[in-house]
């Protein structure tokens, strides 16, 4: 799926070597954020990562593998908040987890086309992912890598 480059912006950058594009933002940078996430896939829309794993027939460990391998797209919002203990710096609110995650629907569509013309060996090791249940591949990175990436608070 390409991503317009007006819109990189409100989606974030993606994953090195994936197309899983990450966004850090407030409560009120989440509405933009969603809002350039479903114009990107239009028209058929978006699911959460659970719901792909539903919608093409796979585990959630199969999705995770894909998106590690950077064969499947997904939008990724992580909360952020001001700490209560370092002024000036800003902490996930849900931990490394996202907050929020999406996928668009046709590619979705696509791996589940995909899927039909294989083996039943092929089968089982695409659909059973590297057993990544837990969702590693949505997990944001270590502290000293996400914050790098925000940008400096502008004076008021």
């Amino acid at each position: 799926m390409k991503v317009p480059d007006r819109l990189l912006p409100f989606v974030g950058e993606p994953d090195p070597e994936t197309r899983l594009y990450r966004r850090y933002g407030t409560q009120e940078d989440y509405r933009p954020w969603f809002s350039a996430v479903s114009k990107i896939c239009k028209p058929e829309g978006l699911v959460s990562p659970g719901g792909a794993a539903g919608y093409a027939r796979v585990s959630r460990a199969g999705v995770h593998k894909r998106l590690k391998e950077g064969r499947l797209t997904a939008f990724i919002f992580h909360e952020i908040k001001d700490s209560k203990f370092l002024k000036g710096r800003k902490t996930l609110v849900d931990g490394r987890s996202p907050s929020s995650g999406y996928v668009p629907v046709s590619e979705c569509k696509a791996w589940a086309a995909e899927l039909e013309g294989k083996t039943v060996e092929e089968l089982e090791k695409e659909t059973m992912g590297d057993f990544d249940w837990k969702g590693k591949a949505l997990m944001s990175p270590p502290r000293r890598k996400w914050q790098r990436n925000l940008e400096p608070e502008q004076p008021k």
